[in-house]
């Protein structure tokens, strides 16, 4: 597998993808909106009250699916 220079590399590329310009979803599929103060809010909403290692796996857990989920509603779009 050989290097490719970004230049030649992004010709190939769809430019919805890469590009707000042409993004036809608008907001190149919902996830550069996203605000992380919130999802972390969400994340944390069920554990204010736990031992700190509970919260901590619970910030793992919780991120791990969100991004789980944004990843699968990103991957439906294509």
């Amino acid at each position: 597998m050989s290097l490719k220079c970004f230049s030649d590399w992004i010709k190939e590329e769809p430019v919805e993808k890469w590009s707000l310009l042409h993004d036809t979803y608008g907001a190149r599929y919902g996830i550069m909106t996203t605000n992380l103060a919130e999802v972390y809010n969400g994340v944390l909403k069920g554990t204010r009250s736990l031992p700190s290692v509970a919260i901590v796996e619970g910030i793992l857990r919780g991120t791990m699916l969100y991004l789980r989920e944004r990843c699968q509603a990103a991957a439906t779009i294509v």
